[in-house]
């Protein structure tokens, strides 16, 4: 009998997926504060019930992450911003789960400044994509076409964090490095499109809207990346960017002179695109009806041979709606990318893609990630909605955020995920509470073994002081 219960149940989670376990963390952007403006970031439940909240004087510039030792990392807004545009960031903080900041980090100046998206590596160092200020002048020597003003290329850099309000660079990679053009042949840039897929076109954007060319267009943001993710495996970098509606996969194993020479593409190291994808027709081996982002964020590494896009759709042929795409990458045994002789990089379409029945739409931020179980959170920015969704694309849950601002691109944990204890959490549900003290209660009366997480002030019992604590930690 014990056995056929069993059986029905596992049919039953197989028929009928479920929620993954865990809790999500999310943190509203706020472009146009109140006056004292509360700005927050908020764990909450499957049920929707807050379990904790963190607050800080300034808005999230992106992504919050929880760290497995429930520290917090954002990337947030300085004010006011020196390249001011959306996701314009600049300072970076640690926050511990009892809100105290115990490292932040400033990069922003005349050259340079941290926007959007960061990474956490194993080691501890820190990501950030950064602007890259370039003069016209500079502009012009490396092929740019009719160009007035500064133009911000975009760099990747890794910082090893030093407490409390320093940082210390220890890689990097300079999209500058990486251009080429084909209208000067006397400069050094200068190449057929088509022929290198590894390097990005200075003048990718001439004949859209999208690209920096006064007075057509005035923002001198030349290609707005906005997310960024690290595989451990592979030791590579993937990007995405709104503007050339494609996403870029980067060697990190390369030192930071090897990151700025040239790789020939697939052979030998440097920092050259590994790979792309999105936007064919911006280095010649394809049309514009091959393009397959529009202003696409959070691009995001499925284990070592697949990526989750969240695809924008804005300006899609088809209509203004937001979809999620998975590709399975051409990826070889050198960790290069198999690309065929004028032809682009493959999977020619998406390998599974998810436009749930077109019904939401963010015209900027947006999030997808793949889960432990394989359901897929996906985050509407501009909707305040957050969804999960299982592989065949059937919602699971739904939850809407009623407060000032947007979501940023939501994250999920499950609650294994998390190595050091938060203090007073005897139950191990990330909060606090009367049910903590009461479990604390029945270890003093030997009702239930006692546990070491319950010695909250580590005096080697577990006794009445540590019901204090509790208490103490509950009403503050």
């Amino acid at each position: 009998m014990f056995k056929l219960y069993l059986i029905l149940i596992i049919i039953v989670e197989f028929i009928f997926p479920q929620i993954s376990d865990g809790c999500y963390l999310f943190s509203p952007i706020i472009s146009l504060p109140e006056e004292d403006e509360i700005f927050q970031t908020i764990l909450i439940d499957t049920s929707g019930n807050i379990l904790h909240e963190w607050s800080h004087e300034c808005s999230v510039a992106s992504t919050p992450y929880l760290l497995p030792d429930s520290t917090l990392l954002r990337p947030c807004k300085l004010t006011p911003p020196l390249f001011d545009v959306g996701g314009a960031g600049g300072l970076i903080q640690l926050i511990s789960w009892g809100n105290e900041v115990i490292w932040e980090f400033q990069l922003m100046n005349n050259e340079e400044s941290q926007h959007h998206d960061i990474e956490y590596l194993p080691n501890g160092n820190i990501l950030l994509i950064s602007w890259d200020m370039k003069s016209q002048a500079d502009a012009l020597l490396a092929g740019k076409l009719s160009h007035t003003g500064d133009l911000w290329s975009e760099k990747i850099i890794e910082i090893t964090p030093i407490l409390p309000d320093s940082a210390i660079v220890v890689w990097e990679w300079h999209l500058w490095d990486h251009l080429i053009q084909d209208n000067d042949s006397t400069l050094d840039n200068y190449g057929i499109l088509s022929q290198h897929p590894e390097l990005l076109d200075i003048n990718f954007a001439l004949t859209s809207n999208e690209g920096p060319l006064p007075p057509q267009f005035t923002n001198p943001d030349m290609i707005h990346l906005n997310a960024i993710d690290y595989n451990p495996t592979l030791d590579q970098i993937v990007i995405s960017s709104r503007k050339t509606n494609e996403i870029y996969i980067i060697d990190h194993s390369t030192n930071s002179a090897e990151a700025a020479s040239h790789n020939g593409g697939n052979s030998g190291v440097g920092g050259d695109l590994l790979y792309r994808w999105g936007n064919s027709s911006i280095y010649d081996r394809g049309s514009i009806t091959d393009k397959i982002l529009y202003a696409p964020h959070s691009v995001n590494w499925i284990e070592d041979d697949g990526l989750i896009v969240f695809n924008n759709g804005v300006n899609r042929p088809s209509g203004d709606y937001s979809s999620v795409e998975i590709i399975i990458l051409p990826i070889i045994e050198t960790g290069s990318y198999e690309i065929f002789y004028n032809e682009p990089y493959m999977p020619q379409f998406p390998n599974n893609s998810y436009n749930i029945n077109e019904n939401y739409f963010t015209q900027s931020q947006g999030g997808a990630f793949q889960l432990n179980n394989g359901n897929i959170l996906i985050t509407i920015s501009n909707m305040k909605i957050i969804l999960e969704i299982d592989a065949t694309g059937e919602i699971l849950w739904q939850y809407y955020y009623n407060g000032n601002g947007n979501l940023s691109r939501a994250q999920k944990y499950e609650f294994n995920y998390f190595t050091a204890p938060i203090d007073g959490d005897i139950n191990s549900d990330l909060l606090v509470n009367i049910l903590d003290v009461i479990i604390c209660v029945n270890m003093i009366l030997d009702l239930i073994p006692p546990l070491e997480i319950a010695d909250i002030n580590q005096d080697g019992a577990v006794d009445i002081l540590d019901v204090v604590i509790l208490v103490n930690i509950i009403l503050n």
